[in-house]
């Protein structure tokens, strides 16, 4: 996202600048940061419940971390 900004103030500045095709990864940083369902919250939970965590805990994660990856794809 930095890029993106930064390519269009260049261009409303009038800077001469050769444009940067890149891959939009907000998807891939939605699947990381999203509240409540993204891995770094997953793992926020996990912690704060050592030894209730249990492998039914985990794959539920697992399966909602896979249904969001899915329509990443």
């Amino acid at each position: 996202m930095v890029l993106k900004q930064e390519q269009e103030e260049y261009h409303k500045e009038g800077i001469e600048w050769q444009n940067i095709e890149y891959f939009n990864n907000q998807v891939i940083c939605d699947l990381v940061e999203q509240a409540h369902k993204g891995m770094i919250a997953i793992m926020d939970e996990a912690c704060l419940n050592v030894g209730k965590v249990t492998d039914e805990v985990a794959r539920r994660s697992k399966v909602s971390l896979n249904e969001r990856k899915s329509k990443v794809s």
